[in-house]
């Protein structure tokens, strides 16, 4: 065979695994601990996709340093569309500004898709007597230093919404750091931190049961699963809305035709009743759209996120 012959029948073979992608288990890594709603999240997408190829999506949980361990490890990943991970505005824009030395930025990674955009609800332990945004201000100032607020790590969305709640408000609250979401709000029911500025993902069940108290959606609208629920700017909080939305990506390098299959499904799957349904009892709205628009999201949100890293006290040292 000729060399050029064995050139073409290679370059073949690779289009043909390409478009028979997948052909063995794809890694989905979520960078926080099982139960929060970005392993909630995943996990549908990772069924989804598993019923459509019939080759298994498999979760990988690997937390730590607000998703960054988890993050990296996609960074360093082969670009083969077998490793890829649930990734945010947290762990793509935030965490490269905030810590040093995360070992990667946005730039090492391809996106593929728009998934889903997370709703944010302020709420508090039963216990503590709030109802509203003027209430928890008031009572935290009257007993300075004491009340708190958890979040899923510094540098979390849950814990920059915290920071801007405090900046707008005057509000005396202290950060108290946990390692995901599912712990924090485990925090707050056993009554170690006062309020929490979780996801509707999380908060929604213990909302109905009565054991959190809504006090504000953190969204500019009301939340379609919360209607009675305030918005802060209807509480006389402008400015202070916090929103964060999930993509999938993979390392940088993807093959493009494996990218375009992914996007194509992703957004056929997101189309669904069901999607609708399932994300929205989750307390998501559905995303889709091109590869190309999700570069274009993370531009757009990079300004009011380094802002927010300002506020925190800029990066951590």
């Amino acid at each position: 065979m000729s060399a050029t012959a064995a050139l073409l029948l290679g370059m073949s073979g690779s289009g043909v695994a390409q478009s028979e992608y997948p052909t063995k288990p794809v890694h989905i890594v979520v960078s926080f601990a099982a139960g929060g709603a970005t392993d909630s999240t995943g996990r549908f997408f990772a069924q989804a996709l598993s019923e459509r190829y019939g080759e298994q999506f498999v979760i990988d949980n690997i937390p730590g340093a607000n998703g960054s361990i988890g993050t990296a490890t996609v960074a360093r990943a082969a670009p083969d569309g077998y490793t890829l991970t649930m990734g945010s505005t947290g762990q793509l824009i935030v965490n490269p500004n905030l810590y040093p030395n995360v070992g990667y930025t946005s730039a090492e990674f391809t996106p593929i898709v728009h998934l889903a955009d997370l709703q944010f609800v302020l709420v508090a332990r039963k216990e503590l007597g709030v109802k509203t945004a003027a209430e928890l201000v008031e009572l935290s100032k009257s007993k300075p230093g004491t009340l708190n607020y958890g979040s899923a790590g510094i540098g979390n969305t849950q814990h920059h919404a915290g920071v801007l709640f405090i900046n707008k408000t005057g509000a005396d609250l202290t950060h108290i750091p946990y390692k995901g979401g599912a712990e924090a709000i485990k925090a707050v029911l056993a009554g170690e931190v006062d309020v929490l500025f979780g996801t509707v993902t999380e908060t929604l069940p213990l909302i109905k049961s009565g054991d959190l108290i809504p006090i504000a959606s953190l969204a500019t609208e009301r939340v379609d699963l919360l209607p009675d629920v305030p918005t802060l700017a209807e509480q006389g909080i402008p400015d202070a809305e916090v929103s964060a939305w999930y993509g999938l990506f993979g390392p940088a390098g993807m093959p493009q035709e494996i990218v375009a299959k992914l996007n194509k499904d992703l957004n056929e799957i997101l189309a669904t009743p069901e999607a609708e349904k399932q994300l929205g009892d989750l307390g998501l709205r559905r995303g889709g759209g091109s590869a190309e628009e999700v570069n274009t999201m993370l531009k757009a949100d990079e300004p009011k996120w380094l802002a927010i890293i300002d506020l925190a006290g800029g990066p951590l040292k």
